[in-house]
C-alpha cells in the first residue's frame, strides 16, 4: 500500500515540480486543491481515497481532492464534453475554489467502445485522433474556466486478457466484443492511443501526463507466472521521457 501511495504521490508531485501544488495551506486546515474527473479510474480513484492518503502519507494532509460529482464510469470524451457534463466541472470548480489541478482520466470506454481486433493500423488512429480531439476539448474547456488551472491526465494500466475472461463473465463480455484480441495486440493498441493523446496534450506547459502501463504489474508482480514484484520496469513518465512506453512485461 505504501509503495503504491508513494507512487501516486511522486507521480504527481515529479511531473508538476515547483507548480501548484507545492503551495502550502494553513497549518491544520485542509485545503481542497485537486478535482478528480473521468470513468471509472477516476471514480476508483475517488471511492477509494487515495489521492488523499497519497498526500497524506508524504506529509502533505493539508491537500485534499474532490471527485463525488465527477468521477463517473464509463463515461466517455463525448460525455464530458457535452453540456450537461461540463456543466458537473464548471459546478465543483465554483463550488471549490481553491482547486487549482484537475486530475483527468478518460478515454478508456471510448477504446472499448470504437476499438476491435480486426482493425488496421490507419483505422485504429482515425479513432485515437478522434479521443485525443476529444480530451483536448476537455482540458481546453478547463482552462476556459481557469486559464492557470494545471491539469494532470492519467493514463491506464495493462489489461490482462489472458486471465480475467477466464474468471469475470463481465470482463469475457467485453474481450468477445473487442473480438478475443491477445493481450499484447490488446495492450499495444491501448499504448498506440496514449501515444496519441500524451503527443497532443503535452503542447500546452500547463498539462501533464502520467503512464500507468505497466504500473501494477511493476508493484505486485504475476503470481500465475512466477513473477515477484519489482521484477520488471516501471512505466517512463516525464522524467525519463516516457521510457518505456510499457512497463512491466
Amino acid at each position: 500500500m505504501q509503495l503504491r501511495l508513494a507512487i501516486l504521490f511522486l507521480s504527481l508531485f515529479c511531473t508538476l515540480g515547483t507548480t501548484s501544488l507545492s503551495a502550502q495551506g494553513t497549518q491544520g486546515v485542509q485545503v481542497e486543491r485537486v478535482l478528480i474527473v473521468g470513468d471509472s479510474w477516476s471514480a476508483n480513484t475517488w471511492a477509494e481515497n487515495s489521492m488523499d492518503e497519497a498526500f497524506a502519507w508524504r506529509g502533505h494532509s493539508d491537500k485534499i481532492a474532490v471527485g463525488d460529482q465527477t468521477g463517473i464510469p464509463a463515461t466517455t470524451t463525448t460525455d464530458w464534453n457535452s453540456p450537461a457534463f461540463r456543466q458537473l466541472i464548471q459546478a465543483e470548480l465554483l463550488a471549490h475554489p481553491t482547486i487549482d489541478l484537475v486530475h483527468l482520466t478518460v478515454g478508456g470506454a471510448d477504446f472499448l467502445n470504437g476499438w476491435d481486433n480486426s482493425m488496421t493500423l490507419p483505422e485504429e488512429q482515425i479513432l485515437f485522433d478522434a479521443v485525443a480531439d476529444g480530451v483536448e476539448e476537455i482540458i481546453n474547456f478547463i482552462h476556459f474556466l481557469d486559464p492557470t488551472i494545471e491539469v494532470v491526465f492519467a493514463g491506464y494500466d495493462y489489461l490482462n486478457m489472458d486471465e480475467l475472461p477466464q474468471v469475470n463473465p463481465n470482463d469475457f463480455l467485453i474481450w468477445q466484443g473487442l473480438g478475443f484480441p491477445t493481450t499484447r495486440r490488446l495492450n499495444d493498441s491501448l499504448s498506440l492511443m496514449e501515444e496519441t493523446i500524451r503527443t497532443r496534450i503535452l503542447t500546452n506547459p500547463l498539462v501533464h501526463f502520467i503512464n500507468n502501463s505497466g504500473l501494477m504489474q511493476f508493484l505486485y508482480g504475476y503470481p500465475s507466472l512466477g513473477l515477484p514484484p519489482r521484477r520488471v520496469p516501471l512505466p517512463g513518465n516525464e522524467s525519463t521521457g516516457f521510457i518505456p512506453a510499457q512497463g512491466g512485461n
